[in-house]
């Protein structure tokens, strides 16, 4: 069964081409809120914008597990392992 998307014959290249039509039309007509929504619809498909998320690790007496922690939390966010905060 096709999706709903298939059926009407929307796709990644449609939403895109609007999404840019959108933000042409939008500037041409002094819109700048619609044409800024729209070109940032399209960076962030492009994943031209990161979610910066803030880690607050407590003071642990033990420096060696302290260091640890910090590190392997630097890592897991360098590999995008944390996402947004709640």
């Amino acid at each position: 069964m096709a999706s709903a998307a298939e059926r009407i014959g929307v796709d990644e290249e449609w939403v895109l081409r609007n999404l840019r039509r959108n933000a042409v039309m939008a500037m041409r007509h002094g819109d700048r809120s619609a044409a800024a929504r729209s070109i940032e619809l399209i960076g962030r498909h492009l994943g031209l914008f990161i979610d910066k998320t803030w880690k607050y690790i407590s003071y642990i007496d033990d420096a060696d597990e302290y260091l640890a922690r910090a590190v392997a939390l630097v890592l897991q966010l360098l590999r995008g392992g944390i996402g947004p905060a709640p």
